[in-house]
């Protein structure tokens, strides 16, 4: 769509509330408008309808609103509860952007031992145009029968992209505080910053399993934990 030209990243030439540059990462036309599907933690009008005047108040909720190939919006603000954590896309193929960034935009699972939750769980289906971008992940806990992926979780064959997040303070009994990679999966992941998760066992930081096969490139792992191996990034082999 961009050609040989140049376009200023934040420019948005068909005034559709994406950027040049989002645009891009998405790989769709900036001359042609798109309508994105919004959330915002802070609509308690109780008129919800994924418009930016009456957005969807949970991120679940626009997910499984948004019609394939569509762009889900999520404004600033801390997103907890459920339709918050545990979210997942069941094979749809959406973009999940917020709108200013991961400072500016927290998914708190705020899970616990009691209760355990974590951000994202992507499974058969998930391919690489499914993807989520510009979030803060935070507090996530996996434990008991599902003790993988403190933050992320994918099993199966799913292969999302994970772009530009921040992924920190998420624990896993097992392995994965951050994200964990089971079985036959092969996502994206880049350019994301990954700090201070613990695992019990292998991969504070990330952890691939035997058969995971990623893409992982141009992230910052600091200050992960492992009890057994991989402070920072575990494979299994």
């Amino acid at each position: 769509h961009f050609g040989e030209t140049s376009a200023a990243a934040n420019g948005n030439p068909d005034s559709d509330e994406l950027t040049n540059l989002q645009e891009y990462e998405k790989g769709t036309d900036p001359n042609e408008p798109e309508m994105p599907v919004h959330v915002d933690v802070a609509n308690d009008s109780g008129v919800e309808d994924g418009s930016e005047l009456h957005p969807f108040n949970t991120i679940q909720e626009a997910i499984d609103a948004a019609l394939e190939g569509d762009t889900v919006i999520v404004h600033d603000g801390v997103y907890a509860g459920d339709g918050n954590r545990d979210i997942a896309f069941r094979g749809k193929a959406l973009t999940l952007i917020s709108h200013n960034g991961p400072a500016a935009c927290v998914i708190d699972c705020q899970g616990s031992a009691g209760d355990p939750h974590r951000g994202f769980f992507f499974a058969t289906g998930d391919s690489n145009t499914v993807i989520v971008h510009g979030f803060t992940i935070t507090n996530g806990y996996a434990f008991g029968d599902s003790p993988d992926g403190g933050g992320i979780l994918c099993v199966s064959d799913a292969s999302p992209t994970i772009t530009g997040n921040v992924l920190t303070g998420c624990y896993a009994q097992s392995d994965g505080g951050g994200i964990a990679l089971r079985d036959d999966t092969s996502p994206i992941i880049t350019d994301n910053i990954v700090s201070n998760n613990t695992a019990e066992n292998n991969g504070g930081g990330v952890f691939c399993g035997e058969n995971a096969s990623a893409t992982i490139t141009g992230n910052t792992l600091q200050e992960n934990a492992a009890d057994v191996s991989g402070g920072g990034l575990a494979c299994e082999s």
